[in-house]
C-alpha cells in the first residue's frame, strides 16, 4: 500500500524545493507519516489507525524497533513539516530552500534507511 509513495514524493520534493519550500516540507512530513504507518504495521504488527505522526514516532521509539538516528531524523521531519504546514505569521518569510535543508537531509536519510532495511 505504501511502498511506492516515498519514491513518488521524493520526485515531487526535488521539483518543488526551490519555488515551493512550504509544500516541500508538507510532502516530506506526509511521506514520513506513510513510512511510519508501514513500519508500525510491519514491526509492531498493529494497525496504525488514525495515529498522528508524532504518536507513530513515539510508539516506534518506545518499542525500540528503529535505530535511534532514524527516530531523531523522523522528529526533525515532524518539526519542520509542522512549521511549514501552519501559518507562521511574521516568520513565514524565513521558509526558503536554505531553511528547509535540514528537513530534506533528514528525509533523504530516512528514505535511504527505509530502502536499505528492505521496507520499500
Amino acid at each position: 500500500e505504501f511502498e511506492n509513495i516515498p519514491f513518488e514524493t521524493l520526485n515531487q520534493i526535488n521539483k518543488l524545493k526551490i519555488e515551493h519550500p512550504e509544500t516541500t516540507l508538507h510532502l516530506a512530513r506526509k511521506s514520513a507519516e506513510m513510512m511510519c504507518k508501514n513500519l508500525f504495521k510491519e514491526l509492531l504488527k498493529q494497525d496504525p489507525g488514525t495515529r498522528m505522526l508524532n504518536q507513530l514516532i513515539q510508539e516506534l521509539d518506545k518499542a525500540q524497533c528503529l535505530p535511534r538516528l532514524v527516530i531523531v531524523h523522523l522528529f526533525t521531519i515532524l518539526g519542520y513539516g509542522n512549521f511549514g504546514s501552519h501559518d507562521q505569521g511574521e516568520e513565514s518569510h524565513a521558509v526558503r530552500t536554505e531553511f528547509i535543508t535540514p528537513c530534506l537531509l533528514a528525509y533523504i536519510w530516512c528514505l535511504d534507511w527505509y530502502i536499505f532495511a528492505g521496507y520499500a
